[in-house]
């Protein structure tokens, strides 16, 4: 896939930066600007938002902005910044202020996330959760919040599209309507003007008739006048019958871009239909896991949800694997589930 490269930043110099294909920018995105393409890496993130149909790199940080990647994204750490994606989050330091939408991983490999809210479907991985002084983490595992989001996006971008169908077609009916009646009008007139044409040359053979009569100088002069009067009446039909061959002409190019637009909107259902089932693939294929791991401290107060089940961790615990179980001596028809916190796992 073609690379687009720029060495500096993305910003007021450059303008948003939108590429049908792989970006690497060696510089910074700063805020207010946008950048879209496929696979996206980048020196430094301040502010902004960047949208990537495959992976995000991102060298140093992430501070202030909005990611979306349907592949997986990666840095050195994240600041006060949304982050929605398809694959893994792989952080080097730490997470804070944040929050964290993905369908698969969150791992943050030697430090820590604070006071952040993370929904991870494949399950989050820490050195520390937490601190002693800063608020409680949200940590959500074993749910795909990125996958419903999705799917909710497409419903109604189907439904939206349905809509404008509707509207369309009520458009192209009411075109053909005007048209059928411009088309009546104008035979009616067509025929109005084929007698106009009769009488115009009855008119000017009696003119002819009397020309070189001296005695009928009046009825001749009576005659040139109703001639004016036809001919100016013709005249008068004549445009309107062309302004009516205009507005058909106009309402069936109207009616030939409607087509063409509910065949783009098909299109659209049918990508967004296709789009749908591959999420639901994904879906089916990737089951959540309910599973979360510290291999330093998760601090107290921290909250952890599973599928089914949430649990406050009321005080700090070290070196833990927490997990979402099933609760034993229940009967087939009655399913409870508990986090669980177990230790003694080995450190990284």
């Amino acid at each position: 896939m073609d690379l687009f490269l720029t060495k500096g930043d993305v910003g007021y110099k450059t303008g948003h930066l939108i590429y049908d294909g792989n970006i690497e920018v060696k510089g910074c995105l700063k805020s207010g600007f946008r950048i879209k393409g496929y696979d996206i890496k980048i020196k430094e993130v301040d502010g902004g938002e960047i949208h990537a149909e495959g992976d995000i790199t991102i060298q140093d940080g992430i501070n202030g902005a909005t990611i979306y990647a349907r592949g997986h994204v990666s840095a050195n750490y994240i600041h006060d910044s949304r982050i929605s994606c398809l694959g893994n989050v792989y952080i080097e330091k730490e997470i804070v202020d944040s929050t964290i939408e993905s369908s698969g991983a969150c791992q943050v490999t030697k430090g820590k996330i604070i006071n952040a809210t993370i929904c991870s479907n494949q399950g989050v991985a820490a050195k520390n959760i937490g601190t002693e002084k800063t608020a409680a983490n949200m940590i959500t595992v074993g749910q795909d919040l990125f996958i419903k989001k999705e799917l909710v996006r497409i419903e109604k971008q189907i439904i939206e599209s349905e809509k404008q169908k509707l509207k369309l077609k009520k458009k192209k009916e009411n075109l053909a309507f005007e048209n059928k009646g411009y088309h009546d009008s104008s035979t009616r007139t067509a025929n109005e003007l084929d007698k106009m044409i009769e009488e115009k040359q009855a008119i000017e053979q009696e003119i002819s008739r009397c020309e070189d009569d001296p005695d009928k100088k009046k009825e001749r002069a009576g005659l040139k006048t109703r001639l004016k009067q036809v001919e100016s009446h013709f005249n008068q039909l004549d445009k309107q019958l062309n302004d009516k061959f205009d507005e058909i002409e106009k309402n069936e190019e109207e009616i030939e871009n409607i087509y063409e637009l509910f065949d783009t909107l098909d299109d659209l259902v049918e990508d967004l239909n296709q789009e749908r089932e591959n999420y639901m693939d994904w879906s089916e294929s990737n089951a959540g896991k309910s599973i979360v791991i510290a291999t330093g401290k998760v601090f107290s107060h921290t909250i952890i949800q599973g599928k089914h089940a949430q649990k406050e961790i009321r005080e700090t615990v070290s070196n833990v694997k927490i997990t979402e179980c099933r609760m034993t001596g229940e009967t087939d028809d009655t399913e409870l589930f508990e986090i669980q916190v177990h230790d003694n796992i080995k450190k990284r």
